[in-house]
């Protein structure tokens, strides 16, 4: 039986099929002072530096055991180290987990996110601008006076203004994460989404 992904269903059954995985893992970092996290099929073993393939080689064998495989495309390793005297961490390589950066320094929200954004924005404002051609050609035939793109829907969907859009979300993981990079990284959004309801 295959189950679309995204789904409320799909998240509940990840839950239930996954559920004695889960706690061998939570027992299995535990013993070695590691902490285990999954969301859906997202998976995150933190442990020490020495163990990360003692954890790779786990997480293989429970997943065959519950006839999974890990995407190797998807997955990666991560090794942070403490630089006496500094406070941020050091890596070999940005770690990655349900849409956020993390660089040793400083939290992110991946890129990828905001060209998603940012391609659905100007999908979204184009529409809007063809919607209010195509009424004003109609109100042009009645004689009546046009009007300018609808823009409290376009700021609701794509600015700080809605109460549920990718901008909230931000500033909300922003608050959570204790992290000015993403707030930085939210700020040109506003001005991008002016721009693009500016052009003609």
């Amino acid at each position: 039986m295959q189950v679309p992904q995204g789904t409320a269903i799909s998240a509940l059954l990840s839950n239930i099929y996954m559920l004695d995985f889960d706690r061998q893992a939570s027992q299995f970092v535990a013993t070695i002072g590691g902490r285990y996290m999954r969301y859906c099929d997202d998976i995150l073993f933190i442990v020490p530096p020495d163990l990360a393939d003692t954890a790779k080689k786990f997480a293989e064998s429970g997943m065959a055991s519950l006839k999974l495989s890990i995407n190797a495309a998807k997955t990666d390793i991560s090794k942070f180290n403490r630089i006496p005297g500094a406070t941020a961490l050091q890596c070999n390589r940005p770690l990655q987990y349900l849409g956020f950066l993390f660089d040793g320094k400083k939290v992110l929200i991946r890129s990828a996110a905001f060209a998603k954004f940012s391609n659905r924005m100007k999908r979204g404002v184009r529409l809007a601008k063809a919607t209010a051609s195509s009424r004003n050609k109609l109100r042009e035939e009645l004689s009546a006076a046009g009007k300018a793109v609808y823009k409290k829907k376009l700021l609701s969907r794509y600015s700080h203004l809605g109460r549920r859009n990718f901008l909230r979300y931000g500033y909300r993981a922003a608050d959570i994460l204790d992290s000015p990079a993403i707030k930085r990284q939210l700020r040109p959004l506003w001005s991008r989404l002016l721009d693009e309801i500016a052009k003609d």
